[in-house]
């Protein structure tokens, strides 16, 4: 197992729980191509979004730790949603970070720390950095948008991801979803109640 396959888990976890989530993972010229390239495709145009992507290279490190890690890094990832050039930034909070990015966010950061593919910190978290994006280029230097398309989006830095060896046992959490649902996770189930 490597850090990019056990995230892909967690997506499709998430996923299979009910929530719409596309993953890539690359570089950013080549998450461009194989956006553009969904885009030619009348049966993929419109499902490519909202994406996780994790950026490539990544530096591991490997041994390092008195715990049973298969390795330690440092991910950046972003969340990107589609959104209008045109819109303000009181525009973009209310029609594309309140309703899809931040819930997204928040719903990936909760099954990743639930997981038992990564190690948390004493308080069950796993810490990083947030930046919301209002037009997102991962690029700054550049006035082009690096994907050639236009996004809003949550950037995910400093992510320090510890890949278990073994999973580890689990308590027993709940939290309330940005839609009211009640969650409950333990080591081996997920439950949606309403």
């Amino acid at each position: 197992m490597n850090i990019p396959d056990a995230i892909e888990q967690v997506v499709m976890q998430m996923n299979a729980d009910g929530v719409d989530l596309k993953f890539q993972y690359g570089h950013p010229k080549e998450v461009q191509q194989v956006l553009m390239e969904k885009t030619k495709d009348s049966a993929k145009k419109y499902e490519k979004y909202p994406l996780l992507i994790m950026f490539l290279d990544y530096e591991e490190q490997i041994g390092q730790s008195d715990k049973h890690y298969i390795s330690e890094a440092s991910i950046t990832m972003v969340f990107v949603a589609p959104t209008d050039k045109n819109y303000k930034a009181q525009e973009r909070k209310e029609k594309v970070f309140r309703p899809v990015l931040w819930p997204l966010y928040e719903q990936f950061m909760s099954y990743l720390q639930l997981s038992n593919y990564f190690d948390t910190d004493v308080k069950g978290l796993i810490p990083h950095n947030k930046t919301d994006r209002y037009f997102y280029s991962a690029d700054e230097a550049k006035a082009q948008n690096v994907f050639a398309a236009y996004f809003d989006a949550v950037e995910i830095t400093n992510l320090e991801l510890k890949l278990m060896e073994q999973g580890c046992e689990g308590n027993i959490i709940e939290y309330v979803t940005h839609n009211g649902e009640l969650v409950t996770h333990n080591e081996e189930a997920v439950t949606w109640q309403n």
